[in-house]
């Protein structure tokens, strides 16, 4: 058995550790079964089933690192070497995932960025007011937002909502609103007018990148954080191990 107090603190971090790991499993899993369940969430908008199957992904993974963690938690309480060698192994593999998609995402961001405007203009022009889910996926981003259209308004020009005889521009829901909950409009003459006071003009790509922008080091630093305890319980399996064959 392991002795001494420097190895039971150790133990101790570990447990604390997958502590921390098993919430970030949840988290992951959690986004992922939101997005599959939420029938009036905003990535309808994208109409992309790769987005329903990363969500998919993220709830396997979220799953996995659950797994991984009661391997962990096993291999410290049962000290078995065999155990905290696959959590070694699993964890070191994570971390490995999670290296190569950040410098995927560093090298092809700007793919990205022109993928989910592509998206989005696709569903406004082809099912905005043809499909119910798209249609109210839209009103909701251009409430929440205060946006209007992909680029602008003159999206909706080309649509096929203005096709069917729309005697508007762009939809109410472009208009500025005194309260998101009630989405009560305040003036809608004057919206309709394009007076800059009453309907928002900028497009909703600006405003979904500017509101990732503001978000991103945050999303960063909680990243780097992981990564920093996903190394500190690598070290703590290889001490543990290390400690483990040198009793037996």
């Amino acid at each position: 058995m392991v002795q001494g107090c420097g190895m039971k603190c150790i133990k101790a971090l570990l447990f604390v550790f997958n502590f921390i790991f098993w919430l970030s499993g949840v988290a992951l899993a959690g986004v992922g079964i939101w997005i599959v369940i939420d029938s009036e969430s905003f990535i309808a908008v994208l109409d992309n089933p790769l987005i329903i199957n990363a969500a998919y992904i993220m709830i396997g993974v979220g799953g996995f690192v659950l797994i991984v963690g009661f391997c962990g938690c096993c291999g410290a309480l049962k000290e078995s070497r065999c155990l905290l060698g696959f959590y070694f192994f699993m964890l070191l593999i994570i971390f490995c995932a999670e290296l190569a998609a950040g410098i995927l995402a560093s090298l092809y961001g700007s793919n990205i960025e022109k993928y989910v405007q592509e998206a989005m203009n696709e569903t406004l022009i082809e099912e905005y007011g043809q499909t119910k889910l798209i249609t109210d996926s839209w009103n909701d981003a251009q409430y929440v937002f205060e946006c209007c259209g992909t680029f602008g308004y003159e999206d909706y020009l080309s649509s096929a909502w203005k096709a069917e005889g729309q005697t508007n521009d762009f939809p109410v829901s472009c208009c500025r609103i005194d309260d998101i909950k009630s989405a009560k409009v305040l003036d809608e003459d004057k919206c309709f007018q394009k007076d800059p006071m009453f309907y928002n003009a900028e497009g909703c790509v600006n405003k979904f990148k500017t509101w990732v922008d503001e978000r991103i080091y945050i999303l960063g630093g909680v990243g780097i954080g992981i990564a920093c305890l996903q190394l500190f319980g690598m070290i703590f399996a290889i001490c543990l191990c290390r400690s483990i064959r040198s009793d037996d």
